[in-house]
């Protein structure tokens, strides 16, 4: 494992923007010192995040950052290293990629990277993990060929199909009331969003998207979308107390997503500045 600490002043940019909280939401954009790229990925109830960055040789690493502005790297020895989620424990979920490309979820505890999945299953890839300790991702099924989501409490795996018999799936996030974040494929082969909780689904896309993955939800049943329009274009959406409001990261012309909503008004995600340079951005509203 390689680990790796320096600071960084996050850059601020207010910006006016019709949301579903009463007061407009600001921008904090960041990257990784030295970074080609940053990715932004989750965030915590304590306000620690968690993401990955592109050094100045192309490297994937994956980073921890706290709310002063403090980075880590943190890097599983086995490959280039994705960090997706954490939660107020500082347990880390994510997944490597080996040398020849097969992907691996692991969880990460006081310096200890523990591979997860189900048993029997490949391709296994680790987005999130709530207070509970519940993580949730999705990996492929050798007896059905299917992408498959999961969650895992610790001891015990729970298959998600998602509603639609046959289509792939994946759980993105599980709030600590059980409900999931569940994508999946529709008959159209566009992504499909549905908020499920154990027993039935109730689908909620982005109005107007393509395609919508839905991502983190908090405590009180919020979520964060990445849409894509008919241009290919992909914008993010927060759905708040049942209202569903999309938003654009100011500057970011090749895309802005939404990946990760905390219990205090937080989002994270990621912008993309043309087609190869992206940086980091939370909002708080």
């Amino acid at each position: 494992m390689k680990v790796k600490i320096c600071t960084i002043v996050f850059v601020v940019m207010a910006v006016s923007l019709a949301y579903a909280g009463s007061a407009a939401p600001t921008f904090h954009f960041f990257q990784y010192p030295g970074s080609m790229s940053t990715h932004f990925y989750g965030v915590s109830n304590n306000n620690v995040g968690v993401g990955g960055y592109l050094d100045s040789n192309g490297a994937q690493h994956g980073f921890m950052v706290t709310q002063a502005g403090k980075f880590t790297t943190i890097d599983n020895p086995n490959g280039m290293t994705y960090l997706e989620g954490i939660n107020s424990s500082g347990t880390i979920v994510g997944y490597y990629i080996d040398s020849s490309s097969n992907y691996f979820a692991f969880m990460y505890v006081n310096g200890v990277f523990t591979n997860i999945g189900p048993p029997g299953g490949s391709q296994t890839l680790a987005f999130g993990i709530n207070d509970n300790g519940v993580i949730s991702g999705e990996y492929l099924d050798p007896t059905t060929g299917m992408d498959e989501g999961f969650t895992f409490d610790g001891t015990n795996y729970q298959t998600v199909l998602g509603p639609v018999s046959g289509a792939p799936a994946l759980v993105y996030g599980t709030n600590v009331h059980g409900i999931s974040t569940v994508q999946w494929g529709d008959s159209s082969g566009n992504t499909e969003s549905s908020l499920y909780n154990g027993t039935a689904y109730k689908t909620v896309n982005v109005p107007g998207a393509v395609d919508s993955y839905i991502h983190g939800i908090d405590a009180a049943g919020d979520a964060v979308y990445s849409w894509s329009d008919s241009q290919g274009v992909f914008h993010g959406a927060a759905l708040v107390g049942g209202k569903m409001t999309v938003f654009d990261a100011p500057g970011c012309t090749g895309g802005t997503y939404a990946d990760s909503i905390n219990d205090h008004h937080v989002i994270a995600g990621v912008c993309h500045v043309g087609t190869s340079v992206s940086k980091g951005f939370y909002i708080t509203y």
